[in-house]
Parts: C-alpha cells; structure tokens; sequence
C-alpha cells in the first residue's frame, strides 16, 4: 500500500508595489463599481484573474510614477489621489507598458499610505537611481555622443560636431554654418534653416 506524503506548502509569491486610488481609497474597476480599500486590511478575489480586466492592480516599486497613467495626480473636482505601499501575492499576471509595470494580483494587502511628498520622493529616488545606471555623456572636443565641444559628433555643439548639434560644419540636428541636419545656418541640408 502506497503511503499518503505529507503535504509540503508551496511558496507564494509576494511583491511590494504601489497603488493609487481615488481621493477616498476606492478604485472603480472595469465593471464600475467602486471598491473601498482601508489601510491595514488585506482583500482577496474570489474568481479567476485577468490583467485590466479583474485583480487588484499596482505598479512595480522600480517605476511609481507609471500610476499616473491610471489615476491622474488631481481629479476633475480638483481632489488629490491618494497613494499606498501594497504586498500583491497568490496568483499574478504583469504588463510592462509605457515604460512602467502593472502587476495584477489575486491578494493584496494595503501595508501604509504614502502622502504625495513621500510618494514623489520615492519617484524622485527611482530617476535617481535610474539615471546612474545610464551611459554617461561625453563632453569636450572629440567627444562623439550627447557631446558639447568642437568635433563632437552626437547631440553635441560646436564646431565640426556631425549630430544633434550646434556650430560650423555641424552635420545632424544642428545649427550653425554649412551644418547638414535638423539643422539651421548657411548651407544646412536637413531640417534646416
């Protein structure tokens, strides 16, 4: 005879976002009616999940501000929205668009209301962290992308520089004598004047 294993419980996902709401902690979700949240209490769906459609919708903590492109920072009777730190877990479907992430869960927790300094600081902080992650812009004569100086060749001012540029014998997005691109100045050839 077999004998019966002891049930081993899965782990479950969790993820920490951040959530919008209207400016009295509800959300209307596709079917419009309204649901109010409360800080402190955690909410579950009963039924299946789809993305836009039916979950408790956050955005990823690596890009906060993405939540305005669903809830706007003031509303049309000139209310400010409201913003929390979320723990989404169970089942969940993701999105990336628009540059930011929307995580739908089928469990979400509302752990602490974030005022708009704090949540703005918290924007502020991702740029931060996200601009030091990029390249970094050359500068000087020579240089060849997102340059100032003479010779530069991208994005660059000064003489000689080929793109996005000012000054004389510039060649792309520029201004200046003889440049060729996007460009203004005596014998300018594209996008010029």
């Amino acid at each position: 005879m077999a004998k019966k294993k002891d049930s081993v419980p899965q782990s479950v996902e969790t993820v920490k976002a951040v959530k919008a709401f209207n400016h009295d902690f509800t959300c209307t979700p596709q079917g419009g009616v309204k649901f109010q949240y409360e800080v402190g209490k955690t909410y579950e769906l009963d039924g299946s999940l789809s993305i836009c459609k039916r979950g408790f919708h956050a955005v990823s903590l690596e890009t906060p501000f993405h939540v305005w492109d669903f809830y706007p920072i003031i509303d049309d009777e000139g209310r400010l929205c409201k913003y929390a730190e979320v723990t989404q877990s169970g089942e969940m479907q993701r999105e990336e668009k628009d540059g930011g992430t929307k995580i739908a869960s089928v469990k979400i927790g509302i752990d602490a209301e974030l005022s708009l300094p704090d949540f703005i600081r918290r924007g502020v902080s991702w740029l931060m962290d996200f601009t030091k992650s990029m390249p970094t812009v050359d500068e000087g004569n020579y240089s060849t992308q997102a340059a100032s100086g003479d010779y530069s060749t991208q994005a660059a001012s000064g003489n000689y520089s080929k793109q996005a540029s000012s000054g004389d014998s510039s060649t792309q997005a520029a201004s200046g004598d003889y440049s060729t691109q996007a460009a203004s100045g005596n014998y300018s050839t594209q996008a010029a004047s």
